[in-house]
């Protein structure tokens, strides 16, 4: 399976890069979390790092980067964000 570059280089850094493509897949999903996560997933099975080192750092990541989307939501308020999503929701297939 053909990764980005800098995905397979954060995920070969370890449990902090491994959370890192997790935050960083919140913010600019350039490929979908199902294969991001499958890949890093293969690499568990592979033996090239431990599965609940994995599991960790990725479930880490993800709840820091929905905790930021959410700061955000709270921070901006529900009209702003309403306006935002019926300007820029399209790009991201959003109702």
């Amino acid at each position: 399976m053909n990764m980005p570059d800098f995905v397979t280089m954060l995920a070969e850094a370890g449990p902090i890069g491994i959370a890192a493509v997790a935050l960083a897949e919140k913010f600019c999903p350039i490929m979908p979390s199902y294969v991001v996560f499958v890949f890093l997933g293969m690499m568990a099975a592979s033996g090239e790092s431990e599965l609940v080192v994995t599991v960790t750092a990725t479930a880490t990541g993800s709840t820091i980067g929905a905790l930021a989307w959410y700061g955000l939501g709270l921070a901006l308020g529900a009209k702003r964000i309403e306006a935002l999503i019926e300007r820029f929701g399209r790009f991201m297939n959003l109702k």
